[in-house]
């Protein structure tokens, strides 16, 4: 939570007790605190606001942007009401009469947009033209072990937060990137072998998958790129421990995989992962910035990508396809995969 200063204090204070006078218990009860740490009794009715925001501050609070969310749904007087035509409680009857803006509600709505502004959106959307959206996920920062207990340079990295895509990257959205105007070098606007537009573009080598980043940075004005070995396996677990994100084994219910269907499947076709990412067991190998090794001696153990280059120049692909086992479909397992290879089953997913 974010440090008040006095006055914001006391301005979020008199706010409480302003809103929430006949609803103090309500709020409590949204909030889920425990009876003992409010004052209780009529002489102590003054200090609930304070000993509330005491707790909303303390290690086991609910924090300020809760607070602020749960006042927003239930107050009598929304934080982002039009205070023209705001409730005023001095009048018999609560009804709406014509008030000024006070001094109190402008600074809360400062005080709220301020710490809005400092909290990600748990998703947004790009739009890429004529319809085509791309969704992306916020993957919170965390620790985890790479890799398995058994494999050579099995690790602790530690991941910042970033964006990742909700989906692998489908053949509309390939589209709408590669009719850009042209840039370094062109993209072919359909190159799958399997042909639909919410079905995984594939077919796509390294350079092609990185040369579409470029285009999509340019165009959006935000930094798009494929994702590092280690963010893509920490996004796959999503805090799983387990061979999958589903557990320790797979079923054709949850991934495609295994010639089960034959071709790649439309994404979001199964269940999403913890994360509330799709695809990331099946479908379509995905891309990493990586450079193979045969071992994580080396590796980067803050979720950067490994570019130190290995004798033979290839990279990482990620995640298994249609045409894969359920044993490399694995979160951990890795594939050596040539940067110019355009098999059917190479696709890849931005962050």
């Amino acid at each position: 939570m974010p440090d008040l200063s006095i006055e914001e204090r006391l301005i979020l204070v008199d706010h409480i007790n302003f809103l929430m006078q006949p609803d103090f218990e309500k709020l409590m009860f949204a909030l889920n605190v425990p009876n003992s740490v409010i004052p209780s009794g009529q002489a102590a009715q003054g200090n609930r606001a304070i000993a509330l925001l005491q707790w909303v501050k303390s290690p086991g609070g609910c924090g300020l942007i809760e607070l602020l969310k749960t006042l927003d749904a239930i107050a009598p007087v929304p934080l982002d009401v039009d205070m023209e035509r705001a409730v005023d409680k001095s009048v018999p009857g609560s009804q709406k009469v014509p008030v000024q803006p006070s001094i109190l509600t402008s600074t809360m709505l400062e005080m709220k947009e301020t710490v809005e502004r400092r909290v990600p959106p748990q998703a947004f959307q790009e739009d890429l033209g004529n319809g085509v959206k791309l969704d992306m996920v916020y993957i919170p920062k965390g620790k985890f072990f790479m890799g398995e207990p058994d494999w050579k340079g099995y690790h602790s990295v530690e991941v910042p937060a970033f964006y990742m895509g909700k989906y692998p990257v489908t053949q509309s959205q390939w589209k709408a990137v590669s009719t850009l105007p042209k840039r370094d070098q062109g993209l072919h606007p359909s190159p799958s072998k399997f042909k639909g537009g919410d079905l995984p573009v594939e077919k796509i080598s390294w350079s092609e998958a990185v040369e579409f980043c470029n285009w999509l940075s340019r165009h959006t004005e935000r930094d798009y790129r494929l994702s590092s070995e280690s963010e893509w396996e920490y996004a796959c677990r999503a805090g799983t421990e387990t061979a999958y994100s589903f557990g320790d084994s797979i079923t054709s219910g949850q991934s495609n995989f295994g010639k089960n269907v034959g071709k790649t499947t439309p994404v979001g076709t199964y269940d999403p992962n913890p994360f509330g990412l799709y695809d990331m067991h099946g479908n379509v190998w995905e891309w990493c910035q990586d450079y193979y090794h045969d071992s994580y001696k080396g590796a980067p153990t803050d979720g950067r990508a490994r570019m130190d280059r290995n004798l033979l120049g290839g990279r990482v692909s990620r995640g298994g396809s249609w045409i894969s086992n359920s044993r490399n479909c694995r979160s951990a397992f890795r594939l050596f995969n040539y940067p110019g290879n355009r098999y059917f089953g190479n696709g890849f997913r931005v962050v």
